[in-house]
């Protein structure tokens, strides 16, 4: 048996997070020439949006908050998508910076717009749902921290069942369920959609999920010995990162076409890249060992909330692209629509490009390439952008 097989066999999960991601695209009130009354007006405008993110600052009580205020979820990631010690609120929304959606325990004081309280009998760890506000829909990342200890498989195969099949008990603004993952997301989305555009609103295009997870504490991880091109664990890599349940015969594809590039850092670290899904694998910061105890769960945040602010600009650009295949001109959307589609289709050039005035991440270069790139040049040549290179 190889030292890494032999790893593999001993090792042992102390604790791991997964996030997984959906975006709901609800373009039409957006596009609308005439903006229709919906409860959240300041979706639909520029100006107002730009007088939420100055009204939140200073008012508690608003319903929606900046995502760069202190202790807030992906600071890092925020900090450095803009660049600047100043920034407007003018630079924010020409950066199309979201505005969060404040949720609170049922009970809460204040009370919130969303009441929302998961938990799960099964799970030794939290669960936490954010929400995000775009012009042209919502993003939503659903947390779960999972504390228990136990086998490379057993880890794997927890997470497949949760992605899958596992029960959590919801309580949402009074209402109560015990959903699958899948349907919690469907769920809160359906209440945030109601809160944000009222209750004639149709449900609009969700984006597949999209997930990661990150392994922060384990025993018998030695960070100086690369992973094991073909081995058991690039096995459970992919089986954490595609969740195919047939993880444990399926051919795999060559390590190094998974393996997303980071920077510096020891042979053993590695960023594992699936279709839609991520798992972080730096056993050198491992609570247990690390000098810094939090900086993995700091990278998974800037990481997940990365993902997803590129999975709404994206999921914009492609219903745009769509709109384009039946008016060249964008002559019949709302001004808002084109300035969005605008600003989206430059940000996404330079997250694609890592150009050092914005966060840069080779994760959000693949996210883009392997199922936006063409929507996305398509748009960006329409404003008299150069599409995205190889």
């Amino acid at each position: 048996m190889s030292p890494t097989g032999l790893e593999v066999n001993v090792m042992q999960i102390k604790e791991m997070r997964l996030s997984f991601i959906q975006v709901e695209c609800i373009t039409a009130p957006l596009r609308s020439l005439q903006a229709p009354k919906i409860p959240f007006p300041f979706l639909l405008s520029g100006p107002l949006f730009q007088k939420q993110y100055l009204n939140n600052l200073i008012l508690n009580s608003e319903p929606c908050f900046a995502p760069w205020l202190k202790k807030s979820y992906g600071k890092l990631f925020w900090n450095h998508y803009i660049r600047k010690n100043a920034v407007s609120t003018n630079e924010y929304w020409r950066a199309l910076v979201p505005l969060q959606f404040r949720v609170a325990l049922p009970g809460a004081m204040p009370p919130a717009k969303l009441s929302l309280r998961i938990t799960a009998a099964w799970l030794k760890g939290k669960t936490r749902a954010r929400i995000f506000l775009y012009p042209w829909g919502i993003g939503l990342i659903v947390d779960i921290d999972v504390l228990a200890s136990m086998s490379l498989d057993e880890a794997v195969l927890l997470g497949q069942d949760i992605q899958r099949s596992r029960r959590f008990h919801v309580e949402i603004d009074g209402i109560e369920r015990d959903p699958t993952l899948k349907e919690l997301i469907s769920m809160a989305l359906q209440q945030v959609r109601t809160v944000v555009y009222g209750q004639g609103m149709a449900k609009g295009q969700t984006s597949e999920l999209f997930s990661t997870v990150t392994v922060l504490d384990a025993d018998s991880a030695d960070p100086a010995r690369a992973v094991e091109d073909g081995g058991e664990f690039h096995r459970a890599l992919e089986g954490m990162a595609g969740w195919n349940p047939l993880f444990k015969s399926l051919r795999l594809d060559p390590l190094a076409k998974s393996t997303i590039d980071i920077k510096q850092s020891p042979p053993g670290h590695l960023l594992y890249g699936g279709h839609r899904g991520r798992v972080v694998w730096f056993p050198g910061n491992f609570r247990s060992v690390a000098k810094y105890k939090h900086t993995l769960s700091c990278y998974h945040q800037n990481l997940t909330v990365a993902s997803l602010h590129t999975e709404s600009l994206c999921r914009l650009t492609r219903d745009v692209a769509d709109v384009m295949r039946n008016d060249q001109q964008l002559a019949n959307v709302s001004v808002t629509y084109r300035e969005c589609a605008k600003h989206a289709s430059g940000i996404l050039g330079r997250l694609y490009g890592g150009t050092f005035d914005t966060y840069r991440s080779h994760s959000i270069r693949h996210q883009i390439q392997h199922m936006y790139k063409e929507d996305v040049s398509s748009v960006r040549t329409h404003f008299g952008m150069t599409p995205l290179n190889e």
